[in-house]
Formats: C-alpha cells, structure tokens, sequence
C-alpha cells in the first residue's frame, strides 16, 4: 500500500500501530513482517490505515512465527523491505501527536531497530496496561490481558483475523477508546465484561 494515500497537511492526533514480526527479539535477528498504523487525523471525522507488507532482508523462515500469524516466507518473498518504506514511516511518526499500541514497546522495539525514529514529543500509550487498569489483571496468575482476550471480553469482533496487523491494530484502537472513555467518566467499565475462565483465548 502507498503510504503517499496519506494526506500530509494536517498533524496526526493519535496513531494505533500493530506489527507482526519473525520472532520476540529484533537483536536475536527478528525483522517485521508487517506494519499497520490507524491514523487519527486532525479534522478528520474517520481514520485512514496504512497497512505494509515488508519481507525481511536477513530471516528466511520463521516457523513458530508462521503459526501464529499465518505469514510464510513465499508470501512476501516479492515484497519490498522495510528500508523502502523508512522515509514515508518516519514522516508519519514526525508529525504523530500520540502513538498507541498493545504492548507498544515490542512494536517500537523492533521499528527502532529498522532505523525509525520515535519523536521524543510524542506521547506513548500502552494500550494494555490501560484496558489492565480499567478492568483489573486478567487473572491471579496472569496479569496482562491479551489482546483477543480483551476484545472478547468487551464483545468485539475483529475486522479481519486476529494477529492480522491492521485487525489488531483497528481493535487496539477500539479497545483504548473504550478505556479512554471510562477514564473519562463519559462511560462506565460494564458488568457485561466476561471476567477470565468464562472464556479463555490461549
């Protein structure tokens, strides 16, 4: 997708990101596979959504990946990689006034290591740690909600597959507004929230 689909003119109030990557450790050789940002756009009423599809220049497969996110090395094996798109990115992330994400610092991680940079007057949001505050940890001996957990939870339905970056990312920004709006007051928590072992996503 072109990331020049983007209007340039008006700063980006909020920017929900997702990627689905090789591995857990962009130092132990893991590279992104894909990019989604949700950009909540200044004087926009809907968001715009850059969705990337980047094959990596090192790893040449990834199997426990590939069975979670269901993205084989022959699937992006003529796409571009992340290097082609670096300049446009990074000029979204300039002009972003809050990145959000679930668990962020995984994603800024590896985005850090393919050379972006994160604005230091940006404001990040771990959307996680906000639904985690909001509803309480997901379990006594789980703390941290998992992003399809969290969404069942709220009775969500994914645009897409989970682990599909934009449908994670669309869902992020979904779930973080819930939070945001409960934060707020404009919104009470609910007591339709399924709590955990009603309905668990492994």
């Amino acid at each position: 997708m072109s990331i020049t689909l983007v209007p340039f003119d008006s700063p980006i109030e909020c920017m929900t990101i997702d990627t689905e990557t090789t591995g857990l450790d962009p130092f132990d050789g893991d590279e992104i596979l894909t990019l989604a940002m949700v950009l909540d756009i200044e004087h926009r009423e809907s968001p715009s959504s850059v969705h990337l599809r980047v094959k990596p220049q090192h790893k040449t497969e990834w199997p426990a990946a590939e069975r979670v996110n269901h993205i084989s090395p022959d699937s992006v094996v003529n796409y571009k990689p992340f290097k082609s798109y670096l300049e446009a990115v990074q000029s979204l992330f300039d002009r972003t006034e809050k990145i959000v994400g679930w668990n962020v610092g995984f994603d800024l991680g590896f985005l850090e290591h393919e050379g972006i940079v994160i604005p230091q007057t940006a404001e990040i949001v771990d959307a996680m740690e906000e639904f985690g505050r909001v509803h309480g940890p997901f379990s006594e001996s789980h703390t941290r909600w998992r992003l399809t957990s969290a969404a069942d939870a709220m009775g969500y339905c994914f645009e897409g597959a989970p682990h599909d970056a934009l449908a994670d990312a669309l869902a992020t920004r979904r779930l973080y507004r819930h939070t945001t709006a409960v934060t707020e007051g404009q919104k009470q928590p609910g007591t339709h929230v399924k709590r955990p072992g009603v309905h668990r996503h492994s």
